[in-house]
């Protein structure tokens, strides 16, 4: 899903949170703020791969791979990093606002990937993709 639709639903959400949930706008704020920056971890790939820190040359890059993102990890977007933002909201409350932006993000990525019958092209695992993945993609 492109960058201006997170912003835009994420957006959304915040306000729902806001106004139908009770949230405060600094808690809606946070989870605003991780439904976006979720996707850092697409840069990061783009610069450990091409030792280049260019955000546009990041995401022309991105764009260019028309959804096969299997030989990368966006690794903020597996399951088990999502377990463990879960699990730290148990000590620290503030991680659970960044869960629920993470996970709306997630969802609203798999939802995009399911409308465009292209549920495979990503890797939802980390453990499944170090498993099976050729180092040189590591």
């Amino acid at each position: 899903m492109l960058p201006k639709w997170h912003v835009l639903l994420g957006a959304i959400l915040s306000i729902i949170l806001t106004i139908f949930f009770g949230f405060s706008w600094q808690a809606s704020l946070i989870v605003f703020i991780a439904s976006v920056l979720i996707d850092i971890d697409h840069n990061i790939f783009y610069i450990l791969k091409f030792k280049d820190i260019s955000l546009k040359k990041a995401y022309t890059y991105h764009a260019k791979l028309s959804h096969n993102h299997k030989p990368m990890m966006h690794i903020f977007h597996t399951a088990e990093f999502l377990f463990i933002i879960l699990s730290l909201s148990f000590l620290f409350p503030i991680f659970m606002l960044l869960f629920l932006g993470m996970l709306f993000h997630s969802i609203c990525d798999f939802l995009d990937m399911a409308f465009k019958k292209d549920l495979s092209s990503r890797e939802y695992f980390l453990l499944r993709f170090c498993l099976s993945t050729p180092s040189k993609y590591i």
